[in-house]
C-alpha cells in the first residue's frame, strides 16, 4: 500500500499532558462519593496544571495538595494524573521515524514507531511499520484468512502481532478500509508477550517470549527476549551459562541534542559462533537505531502529538 511518500503535517498538535489532565477531570466528574467543595477544589487544581505546564513538575506542591484531600478516590485520580504528566518515561511518547538499511531491500527503509505511554499503569505500547519509498513493506497488509506478498517474495498471511489501526483509538481485528495493519508490541505491562519482528519473512521462526521492565535510571526500557531450550540465534548454548544474561532490545531517550531522540539498542551474546572465536555469552550492544520525532497523526489515536523537548518532564 502506498502512502504517497513523506508527508508534512500542518494541522493542530496535542499536548499529551493536557490530554491526561482532561482525562483526570472526566474521572473526577464520574465520582459519586465526594463533597461538592472537594470536587471543585480538585477540578481547579487540575485546571491550574492545564493552564500552567511548569507546575506539572512541582512534586512538593502536588504532595501538599493531595494531603488536603479526604476522598481516597480523588487522591488516586490526582496522584495518577501527576505521574502521567511528569514521569520521565514520557520522553519516549510520540511518533518516531528512523532510516535504516535492510538486507534484501534495494533502498533505505523507514521504520515507523507510534509509541503510547501510560506512566500511571506502566503500560507502553509500540505500533510498528516499515516503509520504503512511501510504501508499507512490513507487516504484510493481510488480515484474517488473507495472504499478501512479502518483500522477500514469500506469500504470507496475517502477521502474528498485527492489529489494524485507523485513528479511532482502538485496535481492530479486521480491516475496514480506513487504516492499515501495524505490528503491535505491548512492550511494558503486567504480562509478557510473544514477539515476531515486523520484517520477518517466515512466521515459523521467531515468536520469542519477551518481557519488558524499567531500568534503574527511570527512563530506559529493556525488552528481555527469553532464551528457550538450548539454542540461541541458531547456535547451541548452555542454558545455565546464559541464565543471568539479558538479550533483547533497550529503548531510551537520547538527550545529546536539543531535539530528543529515541534510541533502540540491540543486545546479543558477544560471540556464540565457535568458528569466530572463543564463546562469550556476555550481553553486548551489537547495533543501535536512532529515531527522530515527527509531528504526525498517530495511527492509533489519530492525534498529532507535540514532540518531547528537554524540561518537559522530571528526571530521576
Amino acid at each position: 500500500m502506498s502512502l504517497g511518500g513523506p508527508q508534512v503535517y500542518f494541522g493542530p498538535t496535542v499536548d499529551v499532558g493536557t490530554r491526561w489532565l482532561d482525562t483526570a477531570i472526566e474521572e473526577l466528574d464520574a465520582l459519586e462519593e465526594i463533597s461538592a467543595d472537594e470536587r471543585e477544589s480538585v477540578r481547579n487544581y487540575l485546571q491550574t496544571l492545564i493552564d500552567n505546564p511548569e507546575n506539572r513538575l512541582d512534586e512538593a506542591g502536588n504532595a501538599e495538595f493531595v494531603g488536603t484531600l479526604k476522598s481516597q478516590e480523588a487522591v488516586g485520580i490526582v496522584e495518577c494524573a501527576f505521574v502521567r504528566v511528569s514521569s520521565p518515561i514520557n520522553y519516549q511518547e510520540g511518533y518516531w521515524v528512523a532510516e535504516v538499511e535492510v538486507e534484501g531491500v534495494p533502498f533505505p527503509v523507514e521504520m515507523h514507531n507510534d509509541i503510547h505511554i501510560d506512566a500511571c499503569t506502566g503500560r507502553v505500547t509500540v505500533y510498528g511499520q516499515v516503509r520504503m519509498l512511501g510504501t508499507i513493506i512490513a507487516p504484510v497488509q493481510a488480515g484474517p484468512g488473507e495472504v499478501a506478498e512479502h518483500f522477500s517474495g514469500n506469500m504470507l498471511g496475517m502477521h502474528p502481532n498485527a492489529v489494524y489501526l485507523n485513528g479511532s483509538g482502538e485496535e481492530l481485528a479486521e480491516a475496514d478500509g480506513t487504516g492499515t495493519w501495524w505490528v503491535d508490541h505491548p512492550i511494558m505491562g503486567p504480562e509478557g508477550y510473544y514477539n515476531w519482528t515486523a520484517l520477518i519473512s517466515d512466521y515459523s521462526f521467531g515468536g520469542q517470549y519477551t518481557e519488558g521492565y524499567m531500568l534503574e535510571d527511570g527512563v530506559t526500557m529493556f525488552l528481555w527476549a527469553h532464551t528457550e531450550g538450548d539454542e540461541l540465534l541458531g547456535f547451541p548454548v548452555d542454558p545455565e551459562a546464559v541464565a543471568k544474561e539479558h538479550y533483547g532490545n533497550s529503548r531510551a531517550p537520547g538527550f545529546e541534542t536539543d531535539a530528543i531522540t529515541h534510541i533502540v539498542t540491540r543486545w546479543e551474546p558477544a560471540n556464540i559462533d565457535p568458528e569466530a572465536g572463543p564463546i562469550d555469552y556476555t550481553s553486548t550492544a551489537t547495533s543501535a537505531v536512532v529515531f527522530e520525532c515527527r509531528v504526525e497523526p498517530s495511527a492509533f489515536s489519530g492525534l498529532a502529538r507535540a514532540c518531547p523537548t528537554k524540561g518537559n518532564y522530571l528526571l530521576p
